[in-house]
């Protein structure tokens, strides 16, 4: 009896699962960041005494921007999403896989409602880019290891659809050179740019100990 219980539990699981759908997106936040949601778009939404057995992802751009991801930033309440693995270049793209850091499952943090997005992640990109770019979830082809969009509740895995891409996110000014030259009781600053496109100003601090400055 207690192996057709069993039995009849996982056939339910397996129905209730494949009648749910998820989306993943990256968008442009602000200052330079990305952000990577995910939403239920059908079926059940998945609740606090549900279990988050995997999140995978890619983030892909073009390799020519010259720039590179930085520190994960975690949201509130957490996923647990991390960097997985080194930067990859593979043609004209560069990848950088992302998957949740435990390898136990664990509770949700909170209740999803239908199609409202959950942020997982915000990243950074830094570097020597110019002007703007664009960062996009990838699909499996281009990393040395396949890493195909992916979340896991509820021992069920779930493939979910790519909606949309983080566009004209500002990419770091490149400098090309910076003098500083004694001018009688002044110090006189050149510098010159590659690009500034997307761009604010320049912020120029004093120190005399070269620990704090103004």
């Amino acid at each position: 009896m207690r192996t057709l219980y069993t039995l009849a539990m996982v056939i339910l699981l397996n129905i209730t699962g494949f009648s749910q759908s998820y989306e993943i997106r990256a968008r442009y936040v602000s200052d330079k960041k990305i952000a990577v949601d995910i939403r239920i778009t059908s079926g059940t939404p998945p609740t606090t005494s549900s279990f988050i057995t995997d999140i995978t992802f890619g983030i892909r751009w073009l390799n020519s921007y010259g720039v590179n991801l930085g520190n994960v930033i975690v949201p509130s309440p957490t996923y647990n999403v991390i960097k997985a693995g080194e930067e990859e270049v593979s043609g004209i793209y560069e990848y950088q896989a992302f998957s949740a850091a435990l390898s136990t499952p664990f509770n949700l943090p909170e209740n999803w409602a239908l199609n409202e997005w959950v942020k997982l992640i915000e990243i950074e990109n830094n570097g020597a880019g110019i002007g703007t770019g664009t960062f996009e979830i990838a699909p499996s082809s281009g990393f040395v290891m396949n890493v195909v969009p992916n979340i896991g509740v509820d021992l069920i895995d779930f493939a979910p659809t790519i909606n949309g891409a983080a566009t004209n996110v500002p990419l770091p000014v490149e400098l090309l050179h910076l003098t500083a030259t004694a001018n009688q009781s002044a110090i006189q600053l050149n510098w010159e740019s590659a690009s500034e496109q997307v761009f604010s100003g320049y912020e120029l601090e004093r120190g005399t100990d070269g620990k704090q400055f103004q």
